[in-house]
């Protein structure tokens, strides 16, 4: 069986350091695939975070 396949994605990321032991982070991630008869996909990332160091 021959067919096509694409993928494609996307991240962001973002990172800030609030005072001087605390810092946080967020990323965002999409990404989709579509198959020639078996349709597409699309899956969602997403992470947040904190940090603190003593």
């Amino acid at each position: 069986m021959e067919g096509n396949a694409t993928s494609t994605g996307a991240t962001a990321a973002y990172y800030r350091l609030i005072g001087r032991s605390l810092s946080a982070s967020a990323a965002l991630g999409l990404y989709r695939a579509d198959v020639d008869g078996a349709g597409s996909e699309a899956v969602g990332t997403a992470l947040l975070g904190m940090r603190y160091t003593f």
